[in-house]
């Protein structure tokens, strides 16, 4: 008895007050009636984030400015590396200040923890040229290093970054690395003393074209243009002229 009571009171209908909330909610707040099919966010327009996901290494917006990508804070922090290891090129006053700067863009993209990212020299290579003069000056916070060494350790870092592409750092470390390099690049941006020229510059690898597909049928023109040749051929001459030989070297 108490169990058929059950039975109709879990079958009766919800109240009117009930349903009319039901049909003024919004559709996406209606989950538990929708199953888990309604469980989906909508991604609209995320910006930068959005090409963070759909983008790879080294090709991802980067903080830069608009339109920029870390491949081209990559690029410059490599040709700026190798262009600030000209003689003299910083001197005093503002020689302790770029040995702080190059000091903050080494530290950005040294990680020896990290595979491509520890420092690949000894300490007395490369070997002074004149020392005392920049870049052969000792480093801001290492001692027994140079300002030559830690531009070259930030040139071969970055170059070998924009280089290795998606293999080189997959998601969530992308966005980690994008911020470090950020940081790298920033300390080292020269600014309209120093510009970059275009040929310094690298692009991303094409894909090779895909092969195509295994099995395909061919076009609607095709089948009629193989369908015509068919029915151009001789049939009856062309066996009989095949036949004629062997039927008289049987009689």
């Amino acid at each position: 008895m108490v169990a058929l009571l059950w039975l109709r009171v879990s079958e009766a209908p919800e109240p009117r007050a009930a349903k009319a909330s039901s049909a003024a909610d919004p559709s996406f707040l209606l989950w538990r009636s929708a199953g888990p099919k309604m469980h989906s966010i909508s991604t609209g327009n995320v910006g930068p984030r959005r090409d963070a996901l759909t983008s790879a290494w080294p090709d991802l917006p980067s903080a830069g400015g608009p339109g920029k990508r870390v491949r081209d804070q990559l690029d410059y922090l490599a040709w700026v590396a190798e262009a600030a290891e000209a003689l003299g090129l910083h001197g005093p006053p503002e020689l302790d200040a770029w040995r702080e700067r190059v000091q903050r863009a080494y530290t950005a993209l040294v990680d020896p923890m990290m595979s491509g990212h520890g420092d690949p020299l000894p300490p007395d290579v490369p070997p002074s040229t004149r020392p005392g003069t920049w870049p052969d000056v000792p480093a801001a916070a290492i001692e027994g290093m140079t300002v030559r060494h830690q531009l070259t350790v930030v040139r071969t870092i970055a170059d070998q970054s924009r280089r290795q592409g998606a293999v080189y750092h997959q998601p969530p470390e992308a966005s980690r690395w994008a911020a470090r390099v950020q940081a790298a690049a920033a300390a080292m941006d020269h600014g309209a003393a120093l510009p970059m020229p275009d040929s310094a510059r690298t692009q991303p690898a094409v894909a090779p074209p895909a092969p195509p597909r295994a099995g395909k049928r061919p076009s609607k023109g095709a089948r009629k243009a193989a369908t015509k040749k068919k029915r151009a051929r001789p049939k009856g001459k062309a066996r009989r002229a095949k036949r004629s030989p062997r039927a008289g070297r049987r009689r």
